[in-house]
């Protein structure tokens, strides 16, 4: 049985980025986003692991990329046309 995906659409990153502003980037506040947002991939790594692309969204202790699967490889994108699946990039103090 396949997980049922919804489009990725800017209202949707901002949906998921007003929720996580705030909170305390940890498993609980992803297991949270992530059943309130069942269709979309998410993603949680640091922003200095982020050597390429450019968020589509900035927040003060975070940063929003875009997972882009148009070709055989995933990449960050910044187009919603493409992207399955989103990476909430942590900033970390000094960054």
């Amino acid at each position: 049985m396949s997980e049922q995906t919804i489009a990725i659409t800017g209202e949707v990153v901002i949906a998921i980025a007003d929720r996580l502003t705030g909170t305390r980037l940890d498993q609980v506040a992803f297991d949270v986003v992530r059943a309130e947002f069942p269709g979309v991939r998410i993603t949680h790594c640091f922003d200095d692991d982020v050597i390429s692309g450019k968020p589509v969204v900035r927040r003060p202790q975070f940063a929003v990329y875009l997972v882009g699967g148009d070709e055989h490889c995933l990449s960050l994108t910044n187009d919603y046309d493409i992207a399955i699946g989103v990476v909430i990039a942590e900033i970390l103090d000094g960054d």
